[in-house]
Parts: C-alpha cells; sequence; structure tokens
C-alpha cells in the first residue's frame, strides 16, 4: 500500500513539474517574440500641413485623432502620418504646440470621411495673429 502511494505522489509531482516546464517555455517565448498588438484594421492617416498665407510647410503641430488616443507631430517638412483603428469617420484636430517656434497658427478641428485604408490629407492653417 505504501508504494502504491509513493507511485501515485511521484506521478503527480512529475505531471505538476512537467506542466510547469511547459508552461515556462511557453512564458519565454512569449516575452521574446511577443505577441501582434492589434489585429483589427487600421487607416494610415498621412498628410502635409502649411501655413495659408504663404504655402510653406509647418513643423511642429499636434495632430490628433479625437475619436482615438493616437496624436503625432509634423516633421521640418509639414509631414505627419499615424495609423488609427478603421471608422468612416474621423475627428482630427491640429494644435500649434510648440508657441511662437514657427510663429503662431490657429488650431484647426475637422471631420474627414473615409472610404480606404490610406487617408490623405493636404491641409492649410491660417496664422494667429497676435
Amino acid at each position: 500500500m505504501k508504494n502504491l502511494y509513493f507511485n501515485i505522489r511521484k506521478s503527480f509531482v512529475r505531471k505538476l513539474l512537467g506542466f510547469f516546464s511547459i508552461s515556462s517555455v511557453l512564458f519565454v517565448f512569449q516575452a521574446c517574440y511577443g505577441t501582434p498588438q492589434d489585429m483589427a484594421n487600421d487607416v494610415l492617416i498621412e498628410g502635409t500641413v502649411k501655413n495659408k498665407a504663404d504655402n510653406s510647410p509647418i513643423p511642429g503641430l499636434k495632430v490628433d485623432v479625437i475619436t482615438t488616443s493616437q496624436s503625432t507631430f509634423t516633421d521640418s517638412n509639414g509631414t505627419f502620418s499615424l495609423y488609427a483603428p478603421y471608422n468612416d469617420t474621423f475627428s482630427i484636430k491640429f494644435t500649434d504646440s510648440d508657441g511662437s517656434a514657427n510663429g503662431l497658427f490657429k488650431t484647426l478641428d475637422t471631420t474627414t470621411a473615409n472610404q480606404t485604408h490610406v487617408l490623405n490629407l493636404n491641409v492649410l492653417i491660417e496664422p494667429s495673429v497676435k
């Protein structure tokens, strides 16, 4: 009877250790290689922001997709690009975040319709009079 109890206990411990070994290997694999963060359809929103007065690019403007938490800044050429979850319309806000470093510009709120997976915007923003 004692041998039977010992064999059952030994078998249980082996199965338990085997389970933890496989679990730890899977955990390490996921930690090293990860899993995709987003499997949904995304839309690439890209474009150029220019000064309405002289058609020059505006660097340093913050571009927010209001319906999501996605945002970015325009580069030195006034271009931007970001991905957002697919939607039929996007509300986008352009904000002068660097103050007077690149001139002062008015905030622009716009809503645009989406029919593809790439949304290309060319935006003209008026300078702020101060």
